[in-house]
C-alpha cells in the first residue's frame, strides 16, 4: 500500500501534528506500508522540517496569502494533482489549511479514498484561536 501524507507543516514548532505525522509515517513504514509526506515551507509553515527516516518528505515554497492560509504553495497543489495517482489513499491532517483542500482537491480528481485527522483542528478553542483566519469555512 502507497499512502501520501499532507500536512501544511511539519515544523518542530507545529507540535503535536507534526510529531504524530512522523510517528504514523516511522510505524507504517515499519509495517511494509510506503509513506511519502507533503509539505509546506516558509512565512505561514517554518522553515524547519522534522526529518523521518526512510520516508520522503516533499517541500514546497508557501506564497501570498500563506499568512493567512496556511500551507499556501500553487507548487504543492499542482504537484498533488500531478502525483496523487501513484498512491492508494491520500491523509491529509488538520483542517482549515491550504493543503488540506489541494490534497482533498487531488483525490477525487483521481478517485482515491482519503482521510481527514482533525488533530483538534475543530475544537472551540482552535476555532476561538485566530478566528479571522476561519470566518471563510463557516
Amino acid at each position: 500500500m502507497r499512502v501520501l501524507h499532507v500536512i501544511h507543516s511539519m515544523s518542530s514548532k507545529l507540535g503535536g501534528p507534526s510529531a504524530a505525522v512522523r510517528g504514523l509515517t516511522l510505524a507504517l513504514a515499519q509495517q511494509g506500508v510506503h509513506c511519502e509526506i507533503v509539505t509546506a515551507v516558509g512565512p505561514g509553515a517554518g522553515i524547519d522540517v522534522l526529518p523521518v527516516p526512510g520516508v520522503p518528505i516533499h517541500r514546497f515554497d508557501t506564497e501570498f496569502p500563506a499568512r493567512f492560509w496556511p500551507g499556501f504553495s500553487r507548487k504543492l497543489g499542482a504537484f498533488l494533482d500531478a502525483e496523487a495517482k501513484r498512491f492508494d489513499l491520500v491523509h491529509a491532517h488538520l483542517p482549515l489549511s491550504y493543503s488540506t483542500c489541494a490534497a482533498f482537491h487531488a483525490a477525487r480528481k483521481h478517485a482515491l479514498p482519503y482521510v481527514l485527522s482533525l488533530r483538534g483542528g475543530l475544537t472551540p478553542v482552535s476555532w476561538r484561536h485566530k478566528r479571522y483566519r476561519k470566518w471563510i469555512y463557516g
